[in-house]
Formats: C-alpha cells, structure tokens, sequence
C-alpha cells in the first residue's frame, strides 16, 4: 500500500473515532527535529500520536510481546516527551494502541474514542492550516515544494470557483487543469488519487467565509518557501494606508510580489484593483486574493514580457493611484520616448507610470536606495524630479527583506501634477526591529505620511522631517535627517536610524603611497599590521624615511578612526590615541574624522566593529587573490546611530565590558602560570 494511502486511512480511521478532521495534525511542528507522523490536539494539548510503520518493521502477530519492539519503546519516548496520553503504531493493516505511561514498559489498551470531555478547543487558524498543510505533504510525496505550491493554489482556486457556482464536487472528474506539471515519474492514478484526497480534506472548509485565514496563510507560506524578494504584508498595508487612498479610486499593482499589494488594497476596502504580474507561480495566488474579495479574477493580468517591454494597459491613465514593486537590479534594452537611455528597469517602470498617469494621479514605488543616492542613477532622479512632486521618501529597515535578499531600500510617493507650487518632501524612517517583526511605529508613520498626503501638514506623531531644497545628487532620507540634525539634536533620538559613513564624517581619505625603508627609515607610520579591532599595535608600527612620504600622505589626529582595508582583517577599526597623533597612514588604511555633532568618536569605533557594519564590509570586498576595501565601498557601509545619549550609554557599558575582560584576562594568566608551577615542580627532588 502506498504510503499516501497509509496517510489517508490513518486520517479516516481517527475520524471514525469521532476525533474531529482540524484536530489531526500532519507532522506536527513542536521544534524538534524528529516527531511523529500524525497527531491529535485537544484543548489545545498533544492527545495522542500515531506512527506510521510498514507490516516487514512491525509485525504484532510475530510479536510474542510487541511492548518490547523498539518500534514501540522510540514511539513511547517521543509520546512522554510531547505529553501525549496515548500512541498508536498502524502497520498498514491494524492500529495498535498504547498508553504511554512514565515508566516501565507501555500499556496495549482498546481504542480510545473522542468523548464529551475532550472538548476541541483548536483555534480556527490552526485548524484551517492544518488542512491545507495536510493537502500540501501529500503533494509533496510527488512533486518539489515550489510544484506543490502551485498545485495547492490551483485546487484552492477550483474550491473557490465551486463555492462561488454552488458547482458539486466530482470525485471522479477529469483533473486535467492539474497537468500543468513538468513530466514526472509518477502515474495519472496516483496523480489523481493525490488530488482527489486533497478535496476530500477541503470539502467542508469553506474559504470565502475563511478569507483572512486564508490571505494570512499565502502570507506565511510564501515567506516561509519563497527564495525570491518577498514584500511583507506590513510593509504593502503601509505602501497602502499612506497612500491616501479612497475605496473608489481606480489602483494597478504593478510587478505584484505574489498579491501583497493587492491583498492590502482589498483589505483597505478598495473594490477597483488591477494586478500586472510577470510571475506564472504566482497566478492563481493572485487569482484566487481576486475571487475572495471581488468574485471575478478579470482583473488579474499576467505578463511575463514586462520586464523586457515597460508597457502598461492603455487603461492605467484612469487610474488614481499606481503601486510598483520592481525588481532590483534587473536592465532591459526597452527604448521608448520616456527612456532617456535609463536601462534600469526599477527607474524605467516609475518614469513610465509618471509619464502614463492622469494629472494628480500619485505612484507609490520600492525601491533600491542606490536608485536615491548613486551616481549612476542621477539622470533617473533628475528626470523624476522634473517629472513629478516627491512627496514622500520612507526608509525601510535593513531586515526589511531578510533572509531572500540583504538590499537597502525605500517607499517613495509621487504625484503627477502641473503646479508650480512645491509643498516640500517628507522624509521619514522606520525603526529598525528583529528580523521578521513588524515595526513597532507602524500605524503611527501611516497616520502622519497619509496625515501630510492629504492635508498638507505633519500630524502630531512627528514621524517625519519637510525639506524644500531637494539635492538631484541624493534623495536618501538619511542625508536630509543628518541636516536637520545639525540644528536640532533631538531628531535622531527616535531609535538608529542607518547612515552612510560619508555622511557621518568630515572627511574620509585613503592613505598614501608609502613605502618601507628598512635601511635608513627613522619616521614611523600606521600600516595595516597595526589596526586591528578597537585597538592600535605600537610593536606593529611600520618605518620610513621622509623622502619616501608623499607630500599629501594623510595624517591622523587624536579621536580620528583608522579603517584597516586588506586581507582577513579588513573592516576592523580603532580610534586613534594620543600616543599616535601625527602619524601618516599608507595605502591600505583609511582615515574617518566623525562629525561629533552627530556621533561619539568612540561610539562610531565600538560600531565599526559590530557584526552589523562587518558583514557590509566582506559584501563589499572586491579582489580575488588579495581581498580589500576601497575608499568607495567604506563611504557607503550603512552605521546604526542612535540619539548621542544612547551613543554615550553604549559607550559606558562597553567599557565597563572591557575592564571585565581584561581583569579576567589576567586572572587566567596568574592561574596558568600557578598551574605552570605545579607541573614544572614534579618529578624534582624526588629520588631517582
């Protein structure tokens, strides 16, 4: 027997038992590595277990006594650890019951059926998912996990259509519309065995009454499966909620990341949604967000040509607001009238949807923050400005697409309009939080953006900074918060807000061309042998004449930060102490004078050096025999920079550490050099 067929049986014969269908659980995940086939939850507690076991493994009739089989004892173990009552083992043809006990061998009892005092207490999410997770391991038994994701949303779709239809099930219908596999192994039987087990579990799961389980379960499991960029579902209710959107405004969901916009504006209450997408997986997906909240999926429109060819439906000049999510870094040869010989196609679906649209109509877009700060992208910037209103320029944290891709990026909000008159750009952050967390001030940035959207002031929460004199160069909000900050500290003090080094320094300079005099060098300077992480190495200096230092070799000063750039320690930094002011560097250092108006010399060292600032630095790393950094790449390495309080407070608990350290550094020194001692005296005065 098949072992899908074992899965089925098993599911029948616990439903026969009375046990509810949503309390029996498929691979249950309790966070251990190993756990049984089959389990049944009540009251929201592990009932009992169920191990599926071929009849050559476990044979009760060859059993004289089957408590002994190791079978049973393993089953017995991962029952107590799950504080299951009971277990089963089912060979194919019988179940075996036990009950578990704390000691000793396990207990064969009868059958337990679910009674009156095993009231089912499974919330309602939990047990929708389990349905549909349930439906998903069986077609994973035939095909990959990216195959079973689309297979499940295609028999979620034919659900969704029957229920609208009021058609009936045919259990023996012909399931051609699932052939959209690649050729596999398996047989049209066992295809549609699969299939039709998958909507015998469904049928009493009703998903347009089910339609927030059902979008948060998308939800969950394309951010679980999905190796490509993900849009969160916070970060597309945000793109939404500061849109200033209105429920008849006419919306198009450009390059729709698997329906997340278009899930937000449905359930932001707008009825008029058009999705674009380029993506074939995500078809019936996207479909199926349509027929919950629309009935029809008309407005769903697959192009898998768009990238190469940036044309919109001539429809969308009716529409009130546009939402790109691009991808990133992706060029195109497409040459139209808006082009501007921009390859890019991020740049090129935004200046397109501005040249399209009607006057006052706005485009809300992700983009990367090269696109905003880079000088490859100034003629897409300058273009945009002289185009469109920037209204609003939103950092997102650096997590934002973590783990599908590590990029830093930002919402922008334009509007298409003939005015002279510029109210000025909003500039606003999102506090960064743990990986996968929603931002804690969330609904409070929504309400200012959409606040200064609609009437034209900055609400209450102050979630945001105006600025009138845009720069072409960079429109990154770090840079505009930076300037406001010099005028008023309190500005950064709403959490770390991530700023490129550049911005943080007076200056930053490479080193000089120095080289090595062995013979008659007497002039000392820093080379990379010295800087190693929080620390300058005096015994490492390196020595020159002074006709070998070039006229404009840098020199560093007391409280500067000295960036070593070559080898397996490049990215660690130290600041720079008394005893090494008036050093020149060489080549392969850099040199940063902070700006201590916006952050603490010691505080930016202690920073450099964090796992966040480091991993910037190995992506960053260009060479194949010798891995270095270039000035470049250093300028750009985003710092976390919180309020100079916070900075202050760090810097005090990190010493605190440091004296710690070293105090215990010592104190293991003086215990190995007594053990030393003990050692050294054995075998000393004694007789030979």
């Amino acid at each position: 027997m098949m072992e899908i067929q074992f899965f089925s049986e098993a599911r029948r014969y616990l439903e026969h038992l009375g046990y509810p269908y949503e309390s029996i659980i498929i691979e249950p995940r309790n966070g251990k590595e190993k756990y049984p086939d089959i389990s049944v939850e009540i009251n929201s507690e592990t009932f009992l277990v169920l191990e599926l076991k071929s009849e050559v493994i476990f044979n009760t009739q060859s059993n004289d006594d089957v408590r002994y089989h190791p079978t049973v004892r393993k089953l017995q173990k991962e029952a107590h650890e799950l504080d299951a009552k009971y277990f089963i083992i089912f060979n194919g043809r019988t179940f075996t019951w036990f009950k578990t006990g704390i000691n000793g061998r396990p207990e064969i009892i009868n059958e337990v059926y679910f009674d009156s005092h095993n009231i089912h207490t499974l919330d309602q999410y939990k047990s929708f998912n389990n349905v549909l997770n349930y439906c998903l391991k069986n077609l994973n038994k035939h095909y990959s996990l990216n195959e079973s994701i689309h297979f499940l949303s295609i028999i979620i779709y034919k659900k969704i259509n029957d229920e609208l239809f009021n058609n009936e099930i045919d259990y023996n219908a012909d399931y051609s519309f699932i052939n959209e596999a690649k050729q596999n192994r398996y047989s049209e039987n066992l295809k549609h065995l699969t299939i039709n087990e998958c909507l015998r579990i469904t049928s009493e799961t009703n998903f347009l009454k089910n339609r927030e389980n059902l979008v948060n379960f998308i939800s969950d499991l394309y951010n679980y499966s999905s190796q490509a960029l993900y849009i969160p579902q916070w970060l597309a209710q945000l793109m939404v909620q500061s849109s200033g959107i209105g429920q008849k405004d006419i919306t198009y969901d450009i390059f729709s990341r698997r329906g997340a916009v278009t899930t937000a504006l449905y359930l932001q209450g707008n009825k008029s949604v058009t999705t674009i997408f380029n993506e074939s997986s995500d078809s019936y997906w996207i479909k199926i967000i349509h027929l919950l909240f629309n009935g029809n999926d008309q407005n769903a429109i697959f192009n898998d040509n768009i990238i190469h060819n940036i044309e919109f439906p001539l429809s969308i000049h009716e529409a009130s607001l546009i939402f790109i999510c691009p991808p990133f870094g992706f060029k195109t040869d497409y040459v139209n009238s808006v082009s501007y010989d921009i390859k890019d196609v991020a740049s090129l679906s935004i200046l397109q949807a501005i040249n399209t649209v009607k006057v006052n109509a706005r485009v809300i877009a992700i983009v990367p923050d090269s696109l905003l700060g880079s000088s490859n992208h100034q003629k897409f910037r300058s273009t945009l400005l002289n185009k469109a209103h920037l209204e609003a320029v939103i950092s997102l944290p650096n997590n934002t697409f973590l783990p599908h891709a590590s990029i830093k990026s930002s919402i922008i909000i334009l509007k298409k309009s003939n005015e002279r008159k510029y109210k000025g750009t909003l500039f606003s952050l999102i506090e960064s939080e743990k990986k996968n967390n929603i931002p804690k001030n969330l609904k409070l940035l929504s309400e200012s953006i959409s606040t200064y959207i609609n009437i034209d002031t900055i609400s209450e929460f102050n979630y945001g900074i105006v600025s009138h004199n845009l720069d072409h160069n960079n429109l990154q909000a770090s840079k505009y918060w930076i300037e406001a900050s010099q005028n008023n500290p309190s500005t950064l003090e709403g959490g770390f807000l991530s700023i490129p080094l550049k911005d943080l320094a007076i200056a930053i300079r490479k080193g000089g061309a120095i080289t090595i005099d062995d013979e008659y060098g007497e002039t000392p300077f820093l080379g990379p042998a010295s800087v190693r992480s929080m620390a300058l190495i005096k015994d490492a200096l390196s020595y020159t004449s002074k006709s070998k230092i070039p006229k404009n070799a840098p020199i560093i000063d007391a409280g500067d930060i000295v960036i070593n750039t070559i080898s397996n320690h490049r990215g660690e930094a130290s600041i720079v102490q008394h005893d090494f002011h008036g050093l020149h560097i060489n080549k392969h250092l850099i040199s940063v004078k902070p700006n201590p108006k916006l952050i603490s010399p010691e505080y930016l060292a202690i920073s450099l050096n964090s796992e966040f600032v480091r991993n910037q630095f190995y992506n960053r790393t260009t060479g194949a025999v010798i891995p270095a950094l270039t000035l470049k790449a250093v300028e750009q390495v985003l710092v976390p920079v919180p309020s100079l309080e916070q900075q202050l407070a760090t810097i005090e608990e990190y010493e605190k550490l440091m004296i710690s350290i070293t105090k215990a550094e010592n104190e293991l020194i003086a215990l190995r050099s007594s053990l030393k001692q003990i050692t050294n005296q054995l075998g000393k005065g004694q007789k030979q």
